[in-house]
């Protein structure tokens, strides 16, 4: 069994990554997908694929038998394990269900009714995945692939396909392309991209009385937002309330944040938003948004507004948003990327073209285009055009951000901005930090990390103050382990965590620590040692044996003194290890989204390579340089979220001025 649904797994993931999907899209954290944008020159050579797809489909369908019956499948999704129910005929697929997953349904809504409707039509697994959805889509192929296998059909049949013309590497070439539009339309602001920041974009405008058309790539709105807990403002009632009366001087605040980004961030920028954050946090409560509770991280400042609802707090303010847009008549496309931007005769914007999930070319002809497309994290093209690393990264986001507003805006002579990754602490490889015990209990302890020298590098409790910082550290050395012996371990388990971090509270028993132990030993990773020796834990991960024995008596040591002499960690991270087995987890940076890319002036109008604004062209979100310097400004949490708003709401604000008028 083992084999056969492991031919069916490589059958399938080697016709996905050859692009079957249309989407290119891909929640996986160890290799980062596609871009989705579709860049043909013509349309002709577009429809000429399709057809020869199409064709080798068919012809496959018909030479594929099976014996009869109903069959039971299972592979692994993104949350857990998604199961199938399949019936054949002796010659055809009849009928696929999914009877059982743990999918996120907001995301995989999408792919769990569509796929087995498309595998049944089609009598093809060679089905486009769901736009953002590709995971749970791969899931369902797998299964579904190892049902026709148990029933004799010939996989490697059902997976034939057309060949594909190459893709344009979106990071080097920045030529528009040529479209023939299927459908004109007129609107006074297009948004492209229906993120925190494109949906605060449409919201405002729509208050503006404006004709608005928003595009989203992805088969559901959100984008990252979804995730989102909450935002920053400044001296609102919650801060007042929380500090006293007192609140916090801006200078102050301004100059920490600064000096927090090594002034590589803009403080223009940051005067800005501070000063409208106070009114942008009445705005969100205008709109019905909940925001019941301020709170702020060790060392950082109290202004993180929650949304009601707190860690579903993004999906609450992104449902309210859409309920507004809904009702005031505005246009949503979803699963209809932004290919290109649309030029006039004489070469300025006048609007920007689509293409639809069936293949319609949209054009929408506007005043103003803001873009709002979130990043570039899972763009391996743009990743090495910005000189950044996919190495040791756990990518933690939504699918979807590959960069297209780069591209964009750079065919039309923006200029370039710096860049830096959100990093959201040390993280594990196939463990989400929300869900699993191991990766929110182990990884934020402060506990013993040694890098591949067998030795410490960092005092490790920064990662209980600041796990931005945190993250720099650890993407400092070549590899970082965290050492445990099973007495920590078992501590962990029964009594829970010794102190609340900011996912979770302390106390209470970790029943599951034990069992995401062995699946991190055993799973495709290998991000978790076990060994009963540390002689066989430093043969393991691959480190001098001398220098790991060596560094853990001097912990050992350090414990028992209660100081630590090295580093200055507090004595209450001080955790000996002196009791086998013993276990290594090789932390990674868990990666939450690009930031920057693209310079704006103050009214949020992309700037040209002379640094005068681009007509007609607007951005907002994290696309844009300026906020942060080398990484996330844990300083101010929810600075990022925050920026969404205020620089959604000044891009539309700007652009009723300029052309609305």
């Amino acid at each position: 069994m083992y084999k056969r649904k492991r031919l069916v797994s490589l059958l399938l993931v080697s016709a996905l990554a050859s692009g079957c999907a249309s989407a290119g899209k891909t929640e996986e954290t160890t290799q980062p997908p596609q871009t989705t944008q579709e860049e043909a020159e013509t349309t002709g050579t577009a429809e000429e694929t399709s057809g020869a797809e199409e064709e080798t489909k068919a012809s496959a369908a018909a030479a594929i038998s099976y014996t009869a019956g109903t069959y039971e499948g299972t592979a692994k999704g993104h949350n857990g394990s998604v199961t199938v129910e399949v019936e054949f005929s002796d010659s055809s697929i009849m009928s696929v269900t999914v009877t059982d997953q743990e999918e996120t349904p907001q995301i995989a809504a999408g792919a769990l009714e569509q796929i087995p409707a498309r595998i049944v039509e089609e009598q093809s697994l060679m089905v486009d995945a769901v736009t953002g959805a590709t995971i749970t889509s791969s899931a369902i192929l797998e299964a579904v692939g190892d049902c026709a296998a148990q029933a004799g059909g010939d996989v490697e049949l059902l997976v034939a396909k057309a060949e594909e013309q190459p893709e344009k590497n979106p990071a080097e070439d920045w030529t528009i392309g040529e479209y023939t539009p299927d459908v004109v339309e007129e609107y006074d602001i297009v948004i492209v991209g229906a993120g925190l920041a494109g949906m605060t974009a449409a919201t405002e405008a729509v208050q503006q009385g404006a004709s608005v058309c928003v595009l989203e790539k992805m088969s559901y709105l959100g984008g990252q937002g979804l995730g989102g807990e909450g935002f920053f403002a400044y001296n609102t009632d919650l801060v007042l309330e929380a500090t006293g009366g007192k609140g916090y001087d801006k200078m102050n605040m301004l100059h920490d944040v600064l000096e927090f980004g090594a002034y590589m961030n803009d403080a223009t920028l940051w005067n800005r938003y501070i000063d409208q954050s106070t009114q942008n946090y009445e705005w969100i409560k205008s709109l019905g948004i909940g925001v019941p509770e301020v709170e702020g991280q060790k060392d950082a400042y109290m202004v993180h507004h929650n949304f009601q609802g707190h860690d579903n707090g993004g999906t609450v303010a992104i449902n309210a948003m859409e309920k507004i847009l809904v009702d005031a008549g505005a246009t949503i496309y979803k699963e209809t990327p932004a290919v290109d931007l649309c030029l006039d005769e004489a070469g300025e914007i006048q609007g920007v073209y689509a293409r639809g999930a069936d293949g319609t070319i949209y054009q929408f002809n506007t005043p103003a285009v803001i873009l709002c497309t979130g990043g570039f994290l899972q763009s391996e093209e743009w990743m090495d055009y910005f000189h950044l690393s996919y190495d040791r990264r756990d990518i933690n986001s939504t699918p979807g951000h590959d960069g297209d507003g780069l591209r964009m805006a750079y065919s039309v002579g923006a200029a370039t901005g710096n860049v830096c990754i959100m990093m959201l602490g040390p993280g594990l490889w196939g463990f989400s930090r929300d869900q699993d015990q191991i990766e929110y209990a182990l990884t934020k302890t402060g506990a013993l990390w040694v890098n591949q020298d067998g030795v410490r590098f960092c005092n490790e409790d920064i990662v209980t103050t600041n796990y931005t910082l945190a993250a720099n550290a650890i993407m400092s050395q070549h590899e970082v382990w965290a050492i445990f012996d099973d007495a920590y371990i078992n501590a962990r388990a029964t009594g829970g965590m010794l102190e609340s971090t900011n996912d979770r509270k302390a106390g209470g028993a970790l029943e599951n620590l034990y069992a995401d132990l062995e699946k991190g030993v055993n799973d495709e990773y290998l991000n978790v040692v076990k060994a009963d020796t540390l002689e066989e834990l430093a043969e393991k991960i691959h480190v001098p044996l001398e220098s790991l024995l060596e560094t853990v008596q001097q912990n050992n040591e350090m414990y028992e003194a209660g100081e630590d002499t090295m580093f200055g960690k507090e004595p209450q991270y001080l955790y000996p290890v002196s009791e086998g087995p013993y276990y290594a987890l090789y932390l990674v940076s868990n990666s939450y989204c690009t930031m920057g890319g693209l310079q704006v002036d103050g009214g949020n109008r992309i700037r040209s390579t002379d640094y005068t604004a681009i007509p007609h062209l607007y951005a907002a979100g994290t696309e844009i340089s300026g906020l942060d310097g080398t990484t996330y400004g844990l300083i101010l949490p929810g600075s990022a979220m925050g920026y969404c708003i205020y620089s959604g709401r000044n891009a539309v604000q700007n652009a009723a001025k300029d052309w609305l008028e």
